[in-house]
């Protein structure tokens, strides 16, 4: 399976505007190309990762910028690894999910705190900080200029005081030399872990929950553009 490094080559000049439109169009272009391989429609991967149609349709235009925890939201909802965005790969690796986690039924919002935190403790695991050293050589110096981002922001993505973009974890990963594999490895398990202290939505007036992971179908169907 490709790691991601083929993008990371691709999108070489990290520090450009330009460039990071471009990596959210190729994100866009992956995921519709994704939903309609298994066969979903978009109201499906909406409930799925619990935001509106609306907000699918503007991620596969390519009209919004896809955060860290997104990515892989839409991942598992996909059954492909959290990479799999960052790829150029016409051959995903499909996954199996497991209805015991029952994360579509979190609130986005809480879940993805509990993303972002997994994420921020990935960094400071590959990036030990003195507090107030700016000198050329350290780390967290060489991480920022490697990957052309604030040395205030490390520190605020480090603690978790902010939440990365796909593209700002992009630029870490690849300002360290790491796959971004190794930010999402064993992010499912953590939350897992951290079930219940991650609230169930409220039901739906029907009484009933949102649905499921998509799941393939035997036949992709044929979806109308859009």
């Amino acid at each position: 399976m490709t790691d991601g490094l083929d993008i990371q080559e691709e999108f070489e000049e990290a520090r450009d505007e330009s460039v990071d439109s471009a990596f959210t169009a190729h994100v866009a272009k992956r995921l519709k190309q994704r939903r309609r391989e298994i066969g979903a429609r978009q109201h499906e991967l909406a409930a799925a990762i619990g935001v509106s149609i609306q907000q699918i349709s503007k991620y596969e235009l390519g009209d919004t910028r896809f955060s860290a925890a997104v990515i892989w939201r839409l991942a598992r909802s996909l059954s492909v690894e959290g990479t799999y965005f960052y790829e150029n790969s016409q051959s995903p690796t499909e996954i199996q999910n497991s209805d015991d986690y029952d994360l579509p039924f979190r609130p986005t919002g809480e879940l993805d705190k509990f993303i972002n935190e997994y994420l921020s403790e990935q960094l400071r695991n590959v990036l030990p900080v003195v507090r107030g050293s700016k000198v050329p050589n350290s780390p967290v110096t060489r991480l920022a200029n490697a990957a052309g981002i604030g040395l205030k922001q490390i520190y605020k993505y480090r603690d978790g005081a902010n939440a990365m973009s796909a593209f700002t974890l992009l630029r870490i990963a690849k300002g360290l030399g790491l796959s971004v594999s190794y930010f999402y490895l064993g992010l499912e398990d953590y939350l897992f872990s951290k079930r219940d202290q991650i609230p169930l939505k409220e039901p739906a007036p029907s009484g009933e929950f949102r649905e499921k992971p998509i799941k393939r179908r035997g036949r992709p169907r044929k979806i109308a553009a859009g």
